[in-house]
């Protein structure tokens, strides 16, 4: 990053208030991006409703059966020992 040189009070004060605009614009923009990511918004349909219900559904029964067999294979492995 390059060294900047202020000649005023008021060069560094109009600075400050320039990068907190920024940091302002970025956090704005960071809000948005991850509202995107993680919230969708609600089905206007029924059909569309129950396409989200059962993609969920199916995410959570995939996720219960993975646990289910790394339970049962490292339950087995851990009682050779």
């Amino acid at each position: 990053m390059e060294e900047m040189k202020f000649e005023t009070i008021n060069a560094i004060h109009e600075r400050k208030e320039k990068l907190l605009q920024e940091i302002r614009n970025n956090r704005n923009r960071i809000d948005e991006n991850w509202k995107s990511m993680f919230y969708n918004e609600i089905p206007k349909s029924k059909s569309n409703r129950w396409i989200n219900i059962i993609n969920t559904s199916t995410g959570i029964l995939d996720g219960v059966l993975l646990g289910w067999k790394l339970y049962r294979k490292f339950s087995k492995s851990s009682k050779k020992f």
